[in-house]
């Protein structure tokens, strides 16, 4: 963190979303199991291939989109695994997108660092309610939220 200053904000996985993926991840696999036994006799195999399944969703699902997101007055940084980024929010642009299907809810934070490269967070795990927080402390929503500029140009009209 910048200075080692104590941050502003702190953006962590809720317990909730953590167990609710579990439960997800634990229900798929024996949805995979029942169906497995139309086509395979030997329920080792079954059982291996269920297991197998679930080990890489967890790592899929869980392991890598566990990520802790700092925000400090000028500064946002985020922790994936061992890898460490910082970002200085006024030369950063961001935007969000929010996808609800069938009760879920994916939240991503895309940020478009000063060389222009994108960096995707998918902040899923940290729940729909914090990810509103974070669009607010990046000013992208809220009542501190920068105005969009928008030219307009009628057609025929030639300037």
């Amino acid at each position: 963190m910048p200075d080692q200053k104590k941050p502003k904000n702190i953006y962590k996985p809720k317990v909730y979303r953590i167990i609710l993926n579990i439960i997800y991840g634990i229900l798929a696999m024996l949805v995979l199991a029942y169906l497995l036994t139309y086509f395979i006799n030997n329920i080792n195999i079954i059982i291996l291939i269920s297991i197998l399944f679930l080990i890489i969703y967890f790592k899929w699902v869980i392991y890598n989109t566990y990520i802790i997101i700092y925000i400090d007055n000028n500064h946002l940084i985020y922790k994936k695994r061992k890898e460490k980024k910082e970002f200085d929010i006024e030369k950063c642009s961001f935007n969000a997108k929010i996808t609800s299907s069938t009760g879920d809810t994916e939240c991503t934070l895309n940020i478009i660092d000063e060389q222009g490269n994108p960096h995707w967070l998918d902040c899923e795990l940290i729940g729909y309610s914090n990810f509103m927080n974070l669009l607010n402390d990046l000013k992208i929503v809220g009542d501190n939220a920068n105005p969009i500029k928008i030219k307009t140009l009628k057609k025929g009209v030639k300037k």
